[in-house]
């Protein structure tokens, strides 16, 4: 927007699987759909199963994704990063778009 950058979003692949791995917008521009048109975006983009790693599933669950206990073992460590935050295990979800 005017040449300033106001979202961002990544999506890492793996073998086997994607990962939404960075996904931001700046605080003047929340609530506005960027991050679910940035989400969309990737998800466009899909190829094979797409997971993530958040603390705020509310967001995501309307995008389509659902959490799961079950999950690719090379997202264990962003798992356990996200707790060394000090949230709470059922705080940190791994989630798994389900179209």
């Amino acid at each position: 927007k005017d040449d300033h950058v106001v979202g961002f979003g990544r999506l890492r692949s793996y073998n086997g699987f994607s990962e939404v791995a960075t996904l931001g917008v700046v605080e003047a521009e929340r609530h506005r759909g960027l991050g679910s048109e940035l989400v969309q975006c990737l998800l466009d983009k899909k190829q094979q199963d797409i997971y993530l790693t958040c603390v705020i599933p509310g967001f995501f669950s309307r995008l389509g994704f659902a959490s799961v206990k079950e999950f690719p073992c090379e997202l264990t460590a962003k798992y356990n990063f996200c707790r060394s935050f000090g949230y709470a295990e059922d705080e940190v979800h791994v989630m798994k778009y389900i179209p």
